[in-house]
């Protein structure tokens, strides 16, 4: 049995010496990729989280006839929107509306004639802006509605309907 051992060059104890280091670059490569799939999710979290404000904020100025009713108003100088800033329950994002009246023309595909049985449209275009400064995304959505009703002479009521 000594006679064995004395031919051995070592060359086990090599062959293992290079797997280990071929699964330790495997292993180092892996956590180098998780770590990148997860900076990734946070980041597609972050803009979803972002893109959602948004559409909330667009959501918040079409339900406020108040502010629709200003940006009528305001139909008289239409390069100051009417604006109004959003409140979020997450303190981390900010989130703005701009609501601006364009017109009152008949909505696209609408089969009444202008002014007919005392219906009007009116055109908006409705704005909303959201953003999270620590992580520095922010999102911008604009969104056209008609609002439709009787003629705006004494304001917005529950009557109009956002077409």
């Amino acid at each position: 049995m000594m006679q064995y051992r004395s031919k051995q060059q070592g060359a086990v104890l090599i062959i293992s010496l290079i797997l280990l280091l071929v699964i330790t670059m495997v292993g180092l490569s892996g956590i180098s990729t998780t770590g990148l799939e997860e900076k990734m999710a946070s980041n597609w979290q972050t803009k979803n989280l972002v893109f959602q404000a948004a559409d909330a904020a667009i959501e918040d100025g079409l339900a406020d006839n108040t502010m629709l009713w200003k940006a009528y108003l305001k139909d008289k100088n239409p390069e100051t929107p009417e604006t109004a800033t959003i409140t979020n329950t997450d303190t981390r994002i900010t989130g703005s509306v701009e609501v601006e009246f364009k017109d009152d023309e008949i909505a696209f595909g609408s089969s009444r004639r202008q002014g007919a049985a005392g219906i009007q449209d009116y055109h908006f275009y409705v704005t909303g802006n959201a953003n999270i400064l620590s992580a520095k995304t922010s999102s911008v959505h604009v969104r056209g509605a008609y609002v439709s009703g009787t003629s705006l002479n004494s304001g917005l009521s529950s009557m109009h309907k956002v077409l």
